[in-house]
């Protein structure tokens, strides 16, 4: 995800586009807000390189405060495992694209997920949290479900592994 994010913002203002990035976890952690000069895509990148997992993610609630933090209509490129209540994901989907904010999501999920191998019933441990779970198999309908709800309001949707290949 980072790297594509860090491609994308450069290839953006090779074209003149401004750029800005938002990284959240529990909340907004930074906000670099958007302009065109080659000091700030470093600054970008830089932000980019010292991203690390920390803790619960809250993916709607954090794209709600982006929805209200960046003042002027722009493209909002969401890279997350959406591992969250989908209707509060999408009731912040729609809040940005209220504000008039062209959505792409990126579905990051590891290869394990996708090709969920389990049959059984099984006990998983959440890496966020720690809490467990059981589940029946199945949970590769995930991806299908997030983009069927996302698609009313999200320009473009592509679900990835983590190892950088697109599904």
């Amino acid at each position: 995800s980072v790297g594509i994010a860090a491609a994308m913002s450069y290839l953006a203002m090779r074209q003149n586009d401004p750029v800005g990035l938002v990284t959240f976890a529990d909340r907004v952690r930074s906000f670099i807000p958007p302009k065109c000069r080659r000091a700030h895509l470093m600054a970008i990148l830089q932000t980019l390189a010292k991203l690390k997992p920390t803790g619960r993610t809250q993916v709607a609630a954090s794209l709600h405060e982006v929805a209200e933090l960046v003042k002027r209509r722009s493209m909002v490129i969401v890279f997350s495992d959406f591992m969250e209540d989908l209707d509060a994901v999408v009731g912040a989907l729609h809040h940005l694209a209220f504000k008039k904010h062209d959505i792409i999501l990126f579905h990051v999920m590891n290869h394990a997920e996708l090709e969920f191998t389990f049959d059984d019933l099984s006990t998983f441990a959440d890496i966020e949290t720690g809490a467990s779970s059981s589940y029946p198999g199945g949970l590769t309908r995930l991806g299908t479900t997030i983009f069927f709800s996302a698609s009313t309001v999200a320009t473009g949707f592509e679900l990835w592994k983590s190892d950088g290949t697109p599904r």
